[in-house]
Order: C-alpha cells, then structure tokens, then sequence
C-alpha cells in the first residue's frame, strides 16, 4: 500500500495558520563558522518565504553544523562525502557520541542529487565486506542512540527540513505518539486454534462478519457459551442490537429461517 503524501503539502490555508502561530517567535539558529554560505542565504530566503523570523549565529560548534532549537544537524554535502569521513576519519564516532551527549534531536542530513551520486561514486567508496558489516553496526548504534538519517536531493530542501523541524517540535508537535494502550501484536495473533474454529463457524451466519465474530468469540469464548447467553448478553458485545443478537442465537440453536 503506498502511503498518500500529498496530505503533507502545505494548503495556502494552513500556510496562513503556521504563519500566525509563528507570529512574535523567533527560531534561533546557530551554525558553524565553516558552513556554506550559500546554505545560510537558502535559510534566510526560506524563512521569508515561510514567514518565519529567523536569527542567525555564526559561532564555532563543537558538536555539529547546525543547531535549530533543540535539533542539532551534522551536514554532509553528498553520499560519497559521508560514507568517505564514516569509513576514514575516526573523529566522527566521539563527535556523534558529543550530538547525544548534548539533549538534541539529533539528524545526519545528506544532500545529494541521485544522478550526481552515480557520477561521483567512484570505485574507492566501494565497501570491503568488514567494512560493510561495520558500516551496519555503526547504523544499528546511531538507530538506538536516536541519530536520524535524512536523505534530501538539493540544499533547498535541507533548508525547509531546518525550519519545518523546529516548527513541528516547539510550535504544532504532529500527532504521531507512543500510546501505552496500542497492542503490540495482532488479535488475530493471540487467538487459539479453538478461538479461531468458532470464529470461523460464527461467520457463516448471515451479516456476521469477522470482526463480528471474533468480538463474539473474545467475550464468550465458545459457541456453547454463546448458544447459552441471554439477549441482553450478547447485544453486550459492541455492534450487537437485539435483533442480531436473536439472530445469532436462532441460527446457533438450528431455528434460524432465512425466510422470517
């Protein structure tokens, strides 16, 4: 199933409405010394165009390239750039180790167009097999210390990642949250051979579907349990009226008449 993703673009309405949340704010943005300036003119475009007030700070970080907020962003400027400094430069696993040291969010973003990748990934990027198992380890561990991955194509984009971070995380956080109640596994999982006979038996009654069914068989148990429930007891289970219920009960008692 492909998931929709044109409900993430922005409407002219809503645009209207972040604007007016980000009325009176200002987003600090903090950024090493070294940076590309042409990477911090996108930022100021992009925050004009967002009608975001921004505040720029050139200063000389320790930990990464970007601090917007409570993110902090290492830059890399292609994919071969990246994989060349991970597999050769050994400062980058204490600078990592620094980005979760200091509380941030913290994201490695890549900037790389797809066809300029294929051009200048040369035969010297090309990972040995203890390279390749380490270079999977090194994923594994920045997975579980929370450091994000992020692939974009053009710096444009990095600068709207920048800014649609910090307006998701301090402004309007999305909806998407941990709940203690959500169910680690499927129903369908937890059910036993016998559940799973009599849901099936259950779903031959006319207008009886699965859920139905397996609703019926999670709150009795058994037909039997079922064949010897009151009315009342059985329009207990959610999305059950009286006439289904009696239903339910004639068909399982063999004085079900598709004809009354």
């Amino acid at each position: 199933m492909n998931m929709d993703l044109t409900k993430y673009f922005i409407s002219p309405e809503e645009e209207r409405n972040q604007k007016n949340l980000l009325k009176n704010k200002v987003i600090e943005i903090k950024y090493d010394y070294r940076e590309d300036s042409k990477i911090i003119e996108l930022l100021h475009n992009e925050a004009e165009e967002l009608g975001i007030e921004i505040d720029m700070k050139c200063e000389e970080l320790y930990i990464c390239d970007y601090i917007c907020g409570q993110i902090g962003i290492e830059l890399k400027s292609s994919l071969a750039d990246w994989l060349d400094s991970l597999t050769r430069d050994n400062r980058l696993e204490s600078q990592y180790q620094r980005m979760v040291e200091a509380d941030l969010t913290c994201a490695i973003v890549v900037v790389d167009n797809p066809f300029s990748t294929i051009n200048g990934y040369t035969k010297k990027h090309v990972l040995n097999n203890a390279q390749k198992k380490g270079f999977i380890s090194w994923m594994a561990k920045a997975f579980v210390s929370h450091i994000n991955m992020i692939y974009l194509e053009e710096k444009k984009q990095f600068a709207r990642f920048c800014l649609k971070s910090f307006y998701y995380q301090n402004i309007k956080p999305p909806g998407w949250r941990i709940s203690k109640k959500a169910p680690l596994f499927s129903i369908k999982c937890k059910l036993t051979p016998a559940q799973r006979i009599t849901i099936a038996q259950l779903m031959g009654i006319p207008g009886i579907g699965q859920t139905m069914a397996t609703d019926l068989t999670l709150h009795f148990n058994s037909i039997k349990n079922i064949m010897l429930a009151e009315i009342k007891d059985i329009t207990e289970v959610s999305g059950i009226g009286p006439k289904t219920a009696q239903l339910i009960t004639s068909a399982l008692n063999g004085e079900y008449n598709p004809n009354d």
